[in-house]
């Protein structure tokens, strides 16, 4: 199981691999939801990290409508991150109009990222659909013929993961019926107060944690990583004995 911090900066970048992050996700405009970083500090970040960085790709915080001059622009920057940093993946999502997944335009990222030995994760725009059990059902469908998606950051439809459990257990089950190998990152609202609880009852594959691990000025507290790296471990080896034990 994976601990994903948002960061913002290099310095950040830094810290958060220090205090024991095992993978970052880069954005820019924290209270938008996550936006574009620049393609520099994409690449600065990346190069000075030993841990795998994705990046996000979305070039305003507006919804998550993108208009095709959008889309050009997600185009470029993908190309760009590809062809002169180290990122380990993409983090991009988009809707229709009518509030479902636009698969036009996640098939024209996915295309890009062919053979690039890059991973895709579709972000919380999930969150935003018109009815998010039928489009967690029509994204699994996806990803059993599309390798390039890996996984979902998702916190279930709500503001907040803890609100969210039961569709996220709806998509923890269906990618099981399904034989999908697409992760779930759970994100939103995760805190040192909420996470046993968030992580007993199910399949958990990865935790994405922004605000859960800053105080009121943003700085990041080193005691909620090492809580959060202690809760990590017991869940891990509780999972591989769960796994061990179908197996058997």
């Amino acid at each position: 199981m994976d601990l994903e911090i948002i960061v913002t900066s290099v310095a950040e970048a830094i810290q958060a691999e220090k205090f024991g992050a095992t993978r970052l996700e880069l954005i820019d405009s924290f209270y938008l939801g996550g936006c574009s970083p620049t393609l520099s500090l994409s690449r600065e970040v990346a190069s000075a990290v030993q841990i795998p960085v994705n990046v996000m790709v979305r070039p305003h915080g507006v919804g998550f409508n993108l208009s095709e001059n959008d889309m050009s622009i997600v185009l470029h920057e993908i190309e760009y991150l590809l062809a002169n940093t180290k990122v380990n993946g993409i983090v991009f999502g988009s809707l229709t109009v009518q509030g479902n997944i636009n698969f036009k335009q996640l098939d024209a990222v996915s295309d890009l990222l062919c053979n690039s030995n890059r991973c895709l994760t579709f972000h919380r725009a999930i969150d935003a659909t018109s009815n998010i059990q039928n489009n967690f059902y029509d994204l699994v469908q996806y990803s059993l013929t599309n390798n390039i998606l890996t996984s979902v950051l998702t916190s279930g439809g709500y503001p907040s993961a803890i609100n969210g459990l039961n569709n996220i257990k709806y998509l923890n089950n269906l990618i099981a019926i399904l034989q999908s190998k697409l992760k779930i990152i759970i994100g939103s609202g995760i805190t040192l107060d909420n996470i046993d609880y968030i992580l007993q009852d199910f399949m958990v594959n990865d935790i994405h944690l922004g605000r859960g691990v800053r105080d009121d000025q943003d700085k990041f507290l080193v005691k909620n990583f090492e809580y959060l790296r202690q809760v990590i471990k017991i869940k891990s080896k509780q999972q591989h004995c769960d796994l061990h034990q179908i197996s058997n």
